[in-house]
């Protein structure tokens, strides 16, 4: 299974105001290249990206999305979304930091 375009910049329609972390998904992808099983991958915490808003785009962006045909019938991977600046409302927030002498 590969991917068969290059890993541009996301034109997004909705935009995230927190921290995100990749989005992963478990998918199975036909002979065709056609994603037939999707299944969003989840940390110890119950979450993926940490916006559930993003990790369904996400979903839906690679649901449409075509891979490489194959001679296997179907062909399981993981599929990683690292999100960019293009995912965010604003700038990501910013940990706090310690006062000066504290």
């Amino acid at each position: 299974m590969r991917d068969t375009t290059p890993g541009a910049p996301l034109a997004l329609p909705t935009k995230s105001r927190s921290n995100l972390r990749p989005t992963v998904f478990l998918v199975g992808v036909g002979g065709r290249g056609e994603v037939l099983y999707c299944f969003l991958q989840t940390g110890n915490d119950g979450l993926s990206s940490g916006d559930p808003a993003m990790d369904k785009q996400a979903e839906a962006l690679l649901l449409e999305h075509a891979f490489s045909h194959s001679e296997t019938p179907l062909e399981w991977g993981f599929a990683t979304f690292t999100w960019g600046a293009e995912a965010y409302a604003q700038a990501p927030p910013q940990p706090p930091q310690p006062e000066p002498g504290k």
